[in-house]
C-alpha cells in the first residue's frame, strides 16, 4: 500500500479527578513519559514511512503541540469527534494535490503506539479493502498489558476488541456521514453496536454465534463498499486512555519501568 495521508482528531476531553491527575484537559495533550501523547502520535506516523501528510483537529493547545511537532494542516475543532474527522478530511481534500485514496485515521489518545504498530496494521489491511479496523484478541491484549481491562466482543473466533486506527476510502466515509456519526456515539456498546447493523447480528451476538465474517459482510452491505476487520493489529491500538483507570495503570508501567534493577 503507497503512502496514506492521515487525520488525528484530538478534540477529546477529561474532567474531574482525571483531569487533575494528568494536568490537563484535552486527552491528547496528557503526557507519557514525557511527552504528549498527540506528539508521540505525530512523530509515529512520521517514522513509520507510511504517512504522507498529517492534519491535526482540536483546539488551539492541541494544535500549538501539533504544529511544533511538525503537522501539516492545523484544523479548529468542531462540535464533536466525527466533525472534526470530517473536518480533517476536508483539509485534506482541498489541498492542491488532493488526497489519497485511502486515508488513516487515529485515535490522539494512545499511550504505546510506535511506528512499528503502525507499519504492522497498514501492512496487513487488505489491499481491497475500503474501511479497515484493526481486531485484537483478548489473549493478545492481556499477555501485552496484564491486569488491564478492555470492552470484550464475544465471537466464534474468541473475544475480541477493535483498535482505535483505522485506514478508509474518504469517498466512502463521506458516502456514509450519518451512520459514521451514529457509529461513535455507540462505539462503547457492543450490544447498540451491533443493532445497528441489525436483528441477525444482535441475536447472533447474543447466542455467541457471531463471527467476523458476518459483521464484514454486513457492514459492507450498508455502506457499499468493502469493510474488513484486521484480527492480526497490534494490541498497543487497541489500548487508549479513556477511563482514569487507565491512565493509572500507563503511569504504574512507567514506574515499573523506572524503578527496573538494570541487568
Amino acid at each position: 500500500m503507497s503512502q496514506l495521508d492521515a487525520v488525528l482528531p484530538a478534540g477529546g476531553r477529561i474532567t474531574g479527578e482525571f483531569a487533575k491527575a494528568a494536568g490537563v484537559e484535552v486527552k491528547a495533550l496528557i503526557t507519557v513519559d514525557r511527552q504528549p501523547i498527540l506528539v508521540r502520535t505525530i512523530k509515529a506516523l512520521r517514522d513509520s514511512g507510511k504517512i504522507r501528510r498529517i492534519a491535526v483537529v482540536g483546539p488551539q493547545e492541541a494544535l500549538d503541540a501539533a504544529a511544533a511537532a511538525g503537522a501539516d494542516g492545523l484544523v479548529e475543532e468542531g462540535r464533536s469527534g466525527p466533525e472534526n474527522v470530517y473536518r480533517g478530511l476536508e483539509w485534506l481534500t482541498g489541498q492542491p494535490d488532493g488526497s489519497t485514496s485511502r486515508v488513516l485515521i487515529s485515535a490522539t489518545d494512545l499511550p504505546y503506539i510506535t511506528s512499528d504498530t503502525i507499519r504492522a496494521f497498514v501492512d496487513t489491511c487488505p489491499a481491497e479493502a475500503q474501511a479497515a479496523v484493526g481486531v485484537t484478541t483478548r489473549q493478545a491484549f492481556l499477555a501485552r498489558f496484564p491486569g488491564s481491562d478492555n470492552i470484550w466482543v464475544p465471537l466464534r473466533e474468541g473475544e475480541i476488541t477493535n483498535g482505535s486506527v483505522f485506514v478508509v476510502d474518504p469517498e466512502l466515509l463521506i458516502r456514509n456521514r450519518q451512520r459514521f456519526e451514529q457509529a461513535f456515539d455507540a462505539r462503547k456498546s457492543q450490544f447498540r453496536m451491533a443493532r445497528l447493523v441489525g436483528l441477525r447480528v444482535l441475536l447472533e451476538l447474543l447466542l455467541h454465534r457471531l463471527s467476523l465474517g458476518t459483521i464484514e459482510r454486513r457492514c459492507s452491505a450498508i455502506l457499499g463498499g468493502r469493510a474488513r476487520a484486521v484480527l492480526s493489529s497490534p494490541p498497543e491500538l487497541a489500548f487508549d486512555v479513556d477511563q482514569f483507570s487507565e491512565y493509572r495503570y500507563v503511569g504504574s508501567k512507567a514506574e515499573r519501568r523506572a524503578n527496573a534493577v538494570p541487568p
